[in-house]
């Protein structure tokens, strides 16, 4: 149930956040029909944290960029935002 989905969750976050939020990213973009939102909370609230390194386990889990996935799950103006803000400094 709920409270076994929780405590995976709290288990999987605990172990390594970057692979967490990888694969919450990637879960979001392939199967959500909604994701923008989750999308755009998730990397602008790690942006100054570990988005480097989230996007570094995103491309050793799913062997593509966190960008290119963007570019082929999304598009017009949203795109565009969320490539900038991928965007290697």
């Amino acid at each position: 149930g709920h409270l076994a989905e929780a405590l995976i969750t709290i288990a999987k976050c605990a172990v390594y956040k970057p692979a967490y939020y990888a694969d919450l990213l990637y879960e979001s973009l392939r199967k959500d029909d909604n994701f923008e939102k989750d999308l755009l909370q998730v990397v602008l609230c790690r942006v100054d944290i570990d988005l480097d390194l989230i996007k570094i386990e995103f491309k050793n889990m799913y062997q593509m960029s966190l960008s290119e996935c963007v570019r082929m799950e999304t598009s017009g103006d949203f795109q565009k935002l969320m490539l900038e803000i991928l965007k290697d400094k």
